[in-house]
């Protein structure tokens, strides 16, 4: 089922088609035909435009769509890197599914604007199905372009003229959200969630899937809560209403994650804090606003903390997700959730409910590759890391 952000054909959220799950070839699964054996679904993080390192990693895989592999990327397939075409047409050719990333919504955004004003100086009308290409454009929200930098809107246009009609096509279609659903036979967590999700940059909790904004779902990093009050025990915690213009606008008030990368950058771990939000998050269900920067708490944070109060495994949800090159990697099966009812040397530990994949290829680093799999003795799905190193870094 497809649900669609409008009656432009916008892709809001795509379920995977469920032959694509992975699967056992243990002995249980002896005598199944071959398209039900070990099918192993393989996550990648952004590639930029480096198809080197997207086929090196396949290669270090044995990636094999034959039986049964299936590859699903997060986004941010283009731009920055040398061959952007190249990328999206090996994932054409392997009939991968992809979310859209920020980069493939600006790289769209300049693409209709440019092939717009072509048909309109020639008289002709808009090419259906690439007049409202950008999501974050037509939702009342800031168009991304106000928001890059004029080197990055060069770089979005030479993307967008690099680029065959069917892979504009290709992106196009590709929705904000993919659901992957239960992962069956997984009886051990994270895995035994109740739905697998993967977006670009983030979610945020108690918002349903169909009420996420766009312009969040494809560039947010962290949210903004107003715990304050109850920090200095005043009253009821509430989330901020984001009023600014920067929220309006969807404008980071830090610095792009580019400009960033050589900064050293410490996060300060108030640990009432963190115990305040627990609290809103139980009691108040407040919803925080998603910013671009590092303002406030990392959205992952935040969503790993409330799966691991969420009392069934039926109730909780993995995403997996791309964008934060900065903050690196991330999928250690263990995370800290908080200071421990006997002191701050006791910090909560849990199960890690939000995979961070973008290991910043595109600057010199690796490529990440999630591989989702069934044990081979047990049959419960578990998850590998691997990783290439980039060849190229160009920014």
């Amino acid at each position: 089922m497809l649900l669609s952000a409008s009656n432009n054909d916008l892709v809001w959220i795509k379920d995977l088609d469920p032959a694509h799950l992975p699967t056992s070839n243990t002995p249980s699964g002896l005598g199944k035909p071959p398209e039900q054996l070990a099918k192993r679904l393989i996550i990648i993080g952004d590639v930029h435009g480096h198809i080197t390192e997207l086929r090196n990693l396949l290669d270090k895989i044995d990636f094999n769509q034959s039986e049964g592999d299936h590859l699903v990327l997060t986004g941010d397939l283009v731009n920055k890197g040398p061959n952007s075409a190249a990328v999206v047409q090996l994932a054409m050719d392997l009939g991968a599914d992809a979310v859209r990333g920020n980069n493939e919504d600006r790289v769209l955004l300049v693409k209709a604007k440019q092939d717009s004003s072509s048909t309109a100086s020639s008289g002709k009308g808009v090419t259906p199905g690439l007049a409202h290409v950008s999501v974050t454009a037509q939702n009342g929200e800031a168009p991304t372009e106000r928001r890059t930098s004029p080197s990055s809107e060069e770089s979005d246009r030479a993307t967008g003229a690099s680029l065959s009609t069917a892979q504009i096509a290709w992106l196009s279609s590709l929705p904000l959200i993919l659901r992957i659903g239960k992962l069956k036979g997984a009886t051990s967590p994270p895995w035994n969630a109740g739905t697998v999700l993967v977006v670009h940059a983030g979610l945020v909790p108690f918002v349903p899937l169909e009420e996420q904004r766009p312009w969040a779902v494809m560039n947010m990093r962290s949210l903004m809560y107003s715990l304050n009050d109850a920090q200095e025990g005043s009253g009821k915690e509430k989330p901020i209403k984001g009023e600014s213009k920067n929220f309006r606008d969807g404008v980071s008030a830090t610095l792009d994650v580019e400009e960033q990368l050589d900064k050293k950058i410490e996060r300060a771990k108030d640990r009432g804090h963190v115990r305040s939000l627990k609290g809103v998050l139980k009691d108040e269900r407040a919803v925080g606003q998603p910013v671009e920067g590092r303002e406030g708490l990392a959205w992952s944070h935040v969503w790993n903390l409330h799966q691991n109060m969420l009392d069934t495994p039926a109730e909780r949800t993995i995403v997996v997700y791309g964008h934060d090159a900065l903050t690196g990697l991330q999928i250690e099966p263990e995370v800290e959730l908080g200071p421990g009812n006997e002191g701050a040397g006791t910090p909560v530990k849990g199960d890690r409910y939000a995979f961070g994949l973008d290991s910043g290829c595109v600057y010199g680093k690796q490529l990440t590759a999630l591989v989702i799999e069934a044990d081979a003795k047990s049959g419960d799905i578990v998850h590998r890391i691997e990783q290439v190193d980039s060849k190229l870094a160009v920014v």
